[in-house]
């Protein structure tokens, strides 16, 4: 039997696998370039009034890149047969 745990840090060189850095864009203007979906998206905060205040503020900090972490367990079981017997050399 064996018993093995895996963990790994991986950076990623970039800061947008999340979807937050920078500033926050005007939510009408990147509605208006890319589609009210992309506007919707921008800022999906539950409060109206910081939806279109943050505009100009900072989401993220654009000097740290993102991280992922991956891990695994793994457990190995032999399992054993019983020998099968050769009729030809009894």
């Amino acid at each position: 039997m064996s018993l093995g745990f895996e963990w790994g840090p991986r950076k990623t060189f970039t800061d947008y696998i999340d979807d937050v850095s920078n500033k926050y864009v005007d939510p009408i203007k990147l509605a208006a370039e890319k589609g009210a979906a992309a506007g919707i998206m921008s800022n999906r905060t539950e409060n109206l009034e910081a939806y279109t205040s943050n505009t100009g503020k900072l989401r993220g900090n654009p000097n740290t890149k993102d991280w992922f972490f991956y891990y695994g367990l793994t457990l190995s079981l032999k399992l054993k047969q019983k020998p099968k017997e050769c009729r030809s050399h009894r």
